[in-house]
């Protein structure tokens, strides 16, 4: 068998409302509880070894977060959507070298009463792109990148199903039923009872050790009760841009 060493955040009775948005946001959910879970790290991280399992992913969440990962190899122009997309099979390549079985739930139409919020954020996004100058180091998101996404889900030959609406509680559901891990970064995932592994502490690098007479392969992701880096990655994240 092979192994993915992760860092999974307990689940404590926060109490929280879902807000999902994208303009851009590195991470969504309730403000300022990943900050507070950061700086409680001896407290509230636990070591956990991910292997021979199923996953449950929040799809639209690791899109976001992928692309800001491959977005160091692109153009300052944007639009480079195979570095993109090559960064996505790589993702799940990892995945199934540790015997990983990914199933990505992707968010579907909007409710009515999210129609106002939604529509200002658009604007919002159409007025932050106004203001970018050439050479700027800020962050845009091509007009195609979900697409990209689904298409690299696609090559990657990862199941993936799109909910009806936002698909936080069908990712919840589906995990505590097949009672395995969910991979996002969205601190919801902190109060719906389910393992919840947020997709900045992996460090996407595999590592083999051996275990009796077999060797192993691990992903080994970075322990946020040892790396103060990594707080002060997770804290500044934390608040979304």
């Amino acid at each position: 068998p092979t192994t993915v060493t992760v860092r999974e955040r307990a689940r404590r009775g926060f109490l929280a409302s879902s807000d999902c948005s994208c303009r851009i946001d590195l991470k969504m959910g309730v403000r300022g509880l990943t900050t507070y879970i950061a700086s409680n790290a001896e407290r509230y991280l636990d070591p956990h070894e991910l292997h021979d399992t199923a996953l449950v992913i929040d799809g639209d969440n690791l899109c976001i977060q992928l692309f800001v990962r491959s977005e160091a190899r692109m153009s300052p122009f944007g639009g480079n959507y195979d570095h993109f997309a090559r960064a996505v099979v790589e993702f799940f390549e990892l995945l199934r070298k540790c015997n990983v079985r990914p199933l990505v739930l992707l968010d579907g139409g909007y409710e009515k009463n999210k129609l106002k919020t939604v529509r200002s954020r658009m604007l919002g996004r159409i007025q932050f792109v106004a203001r970018v100058k050439a050479g700027s180091n800020r962050l845009i998101i091509p007009l195609l990148m979900r697409e990209v996404f689904v298409e690299a889900l696609r090559v990657a030959k990862v199941p993936f199903m799109r909910c009806l609406f936002e698909a936080d509680n069908e990712i919840a559901v589906l995990a505590r039923k097949l009672d395995c891990p969910v991979l996002s970064y969205d601190s919801d995932f902190y109060i719906h009872n389910v393992k919840y592994i947020p997709y900045v502490t992996v460090n996407h690098k595999v590592y083999r050790k051996v275990i009796g007479d077999e060797e192993n392969y691990e992903i080994e992701l970075v322990d946020k009760r040892k790396s103060k880096r990594a707080n002060r990655v997770l804290a500044k994240q934390g608040e979304g841009v």
